[in-house]
């Protein structure tokens, strides 16, 4: 997948739970997508969804791969974001 910028941003499967969509949910939905596409759950509406992906909190940001990672919180710090989610996201 490419950026705008044209470089190359990794195709990683990311889900991203919310419930609703207050201010945190709608900045964690905007951080989420500048790392690619995203699938957002609300668990309101999906509750089912969130039990089989063991969510306990949102915002919650998974990796769904070989490679599992999750993140809670509006992803604020997207630095730390990228590091927990895995070499793929980095700059380095």
């Amino acid at each position: 997948m490419t950026q705008e910028d044209g470089t190359l941003r990794p195709a990683v499967p990311l889900r991203l739970f919310i419930l609703g969509r207050s201010a945190t949910m709608r900045r964690a939905i905007t951080n989420a997508r500048t790392l690619g596409d995203v699938e957002v759950i609300d668990v309101g509406e999906h509750p089912e969804r969130a039990e089989a992906d063991r969510i306990l909190a949102t915002p919650t940001l998974i990796r769904v791969d070989s490679l599992p990672a999750r993140v809670v919180g509006d992803l604020g710090d997207m630095e730390a974001v990228r590091y927990h989610l895995g070499l793929s996201f980095r700059d380095d």
